[in-house]
C-alpha cells in the first residue's frame, strides 16, 4: 500500500495547501480577511474527503477483501457523514461562501498541477 503523500490524492492535497496559502496572503492584503474560515475549514473538508476517497481507492486497487462492516464503515463516512458536516459548515454564518468557492477552485488547480507534473515525469522518462 502506497503512503498517502506518495499517491495522487497527497500529492493534489499538497498543491491545494500550498496554493491555499498563496490564496490567504493574496485575500489578507486585499482586505478579504472574512473569507478565510470559509478556505481553510473547507480545505480541511477537502483533506478529509481525499484521505477516506484514497483509503478506498487503495483497498479496490488492491484487490483486498474487506468485511461488510469495513465497507460499511467507510461507505457511511464518506457519503452521508462527510456530506452533512460539509452541508452544516456551509450553513454556519461564521463561513463565507466566498471562501469555500476559493478553495473549491484551487482544488481544481492542484488536480490539474499534479496531474501535470505526473505526465511530465511519465515523458520525461522516455
Amino acid at each position: 500500500m502506497k503512503i498517502f503523500w506518495v499517491s495522487y490524492f497527497g500529492k493534489t492535497i499538497i498543491a491545494m495547501t500550498a496554493l491555499d496559502l498563496v490564496a490567504t496572503i493574496g485575500l489578507v492584503f486585499n482586505g478579504y480577511s472574512d473569507w478565510l474560515s470559509g478556505i481553510w475549514v473547507s480545505a480541511v473538508w477537502f483533506f478529509a474527503n481525499a484521505l477516506v476517497t484514497w483509503r478506498i481507492a487503495e483497498w479496490v486497487r488492491s484487490g483486498k477483501m474487506l468485511s461488510r462492516r469495513q465497507v460499511f464503515i467507510w461507505s457511511m463516512l464518506k457519503f452521508p457523514v462527510l456530506y452533512l458536516v460539509g452541508f452544516w459548515v456551509m450553513m454556519l454564518p461564521s463561513v463565507r461562501t466566498d471562501g469555500v468557492l476559493v478553495t473549491f477552485s484551487v482544488f481544481l488547480i492542484g488536480i490539474v498541477v499534479t496531474r501535470f507534473f505526473s505526465v511530465r515525469q511519465k515523458i520525461m522518462r522516455f
